[in-house]
């Protein structure tokens, strides 16, 4: 599957429409696009997620949680594998 590019369209209420597109075809077994679908889904949860989690960003500041100074190394990009990919 080439890379997923989705369609964001920010709407005026504050809600967000994401588009996805998937093409069937018999040329691929079902599993093959059941995997496609998968993928769909993942890359849908992780950009809603992407975006509730920036309201709770800050600038770099230190955050006080339960009285302890706590701090961020910033927006920096996570390399992880779900327990699914091995």
């Amino acid at each position: 599957m080439d890379k997923i590019q989705p369609n964001i369209q920010k709407n005026i209420d504050g809600s967000v429409t994401y588009s996805l597109t998937f093409m069937p075809t018999l040329e691929k077994s079902f599993l093959e696009q059941e995997e496609e679908i998968a993928e769909l889904a993942a890359t849908f949860g992780r950009m809603v997620t992407e975006q509730l989690l920036e309201k709770f960003d800050t600038q770099g500041e230190p955050l006080l949680v339960q009285g302890q100074r706590t701090t961020s190394k910033g927006k920096q990009k996570k390399n992880t594998l779900p327990h699914t990919a091995q």
